[in-house]
């Protein structure tokens, strides 16, 4: 993959597999998920997985917006077309 992606709404129940030596930003608009949706994003590759939050959603977590490691995996679990929590291996910083 390359180093940015945005989720569509075809992701939701999937898993995106992010593969890129460098790092990788993978945007999530608001607007494309319902509540209840989910997508699994994982770290395929040695560039670390970084979510960003589309214009207009809101991204809550208790740690960062980053994937652990490579082979870790991330979710975006859907409060609503504007929220989702993340969960998952997540980087500490």
């Amino acid at each position: 993959t390359g180093t940015t992606y945005s989720l569509v709404a075809a992701d939701a129940g999937k898993i995106v597999t992010c593969t890129n030596a460098s790092a990788i930003t993978v945007t999530v608009p608001a607007s494309t998920f319902s509540a209840g949706q989910s997508v699994i994003i994982g770290q395929g590759g040695a560039g670390q997985v970084t979510l960003a939050a589309g214009i207009g959603m809101t991204l809550h977590t208790t740690t960062t917006l980053k994937a652990k490691a490579q082979y870790a995996r991330i979710a975006v679990m859907f409060d609503s077309a504007s929220e989702g929590t993340v969960i998952g291996e997540r980087a500490a910083s």
